[in-house]
């Protein structure tokens, strides 16, 4: 989002946050009613700050078991540091306009080496582009241009900051729908099921077959693909088994890391990455 914008919509956010009795929000969380209306009110302003250019959302999960990951000795670690520097990376790049400083602010990761984070970035930041010349003898030069800059990175309590409850929501919706897309679509026809039977006097209840928590999440799910869709957000939970927008230009991206080339492989703990 952009920096002048950040002070009101978090107040904004927090609100939301306050006014369902809590000071945090997270994923886990999710095994009662009152995290799930947080979560689906949370989903209501994000789709609202999105409609209006405020923010956008870009959600990267990848699938452990594809052709990238699923080698001996994987390191997940590196893995981790190699799709936070594709997300910003593509995000910076191709979905704010150029010359844009950013002021990163994820949630605290022991694991992560943020310094080196952001020299990758600061290097990916950098474009050669052919210019003509009018002056110069030479017709044609090649010249350096950088496309966004990195002010720098501050990790923060999530507890503290709203937008990372947000963010940790999304990804937590990204990830839930896709490795559990079966039971969900299973919960999905269960619902569906027990209307009709209670239209026909019928007392039997299909939910007692899911865990109270399956249950809160699959209420979140089928509310937020509902709103999607009434909002023209072309996020596909069907289609793919699992949250996926087509068009990554649309400002809630949920993103499936596909592999690039055959050679395309996660690291192993026997690499140097990062």
């Amino acid at each position: 989002m952009l920096a002048h914008n950040y002070d009101p919509l978090n107040e904004e956010l927090q609100g939301v946050i306050a006014n369902a009795g809590t000071t945090e929000f997270g994923f886990k969380k999710l095994d009662e009613a009152k995290y799930r209306k947080l979560a689906e009110q949370m989903c209501e302003f994000a789709i609202r700050k999105v409609r209006t250019g405020d923010i956008r959302i870009d959600v990267l999960t990848w699938d452990t078991y594809d052709g990238r990951h699923e080698i001996r000795f994987r390191d997940d670690i590196r893995n981790f540091h190699i799709m936070y520097y594709q997300v910003f990376k593509n995000v910076f790049k191709n979905r704010w306009p150029d010359d844009a400083t950013w002021l990163l602010c994820p949630d605290e990761q022991d694991q992560m080496d943020w310094e080196n984070l952001g020299e990758y970035l600061n290097d990916a930041s950098v474009e050669s582009e052919i210019v003509r010349n009018r002056t110069e003898c030479c017709e044609y030069s090649l010249e350096l241009r950088r496309k966004f800059g990195i002010l720098d990175i501050q990790p923060k309590q999530s507890h503290l900051e709203p937008f990372i409850q947000l963010a940790d929501l999304f990804v937590g919706l990204g990830v839930y729908s896709r490795e559990h897309y079966e039971s969900i679509e299973r919960w999905i026809t269960c619902h569906n099921t027990q209307r009709t039977l209670f239209d026909l006097g019928e007392q039997e209840d299909p939910d007692t077959t899911f865990s109270r928590s399956h249950q809160q999440r699959c209420l979140l799910i089928s509310s937020f693909n509902k709103k999607c869709k009434d909002n023209s957000l072309d996020v596909s939970l069907k289609t793919h088994r699992g949250f996926r927008t087509l068009d990554p230009n649309k400002p809630i991206n949920f993103w499936w890391y596909i592999p690039q080339h055959g050679r395309d492989r996660a690291p192993t703990t026997k690499q140097q990455i990062f």
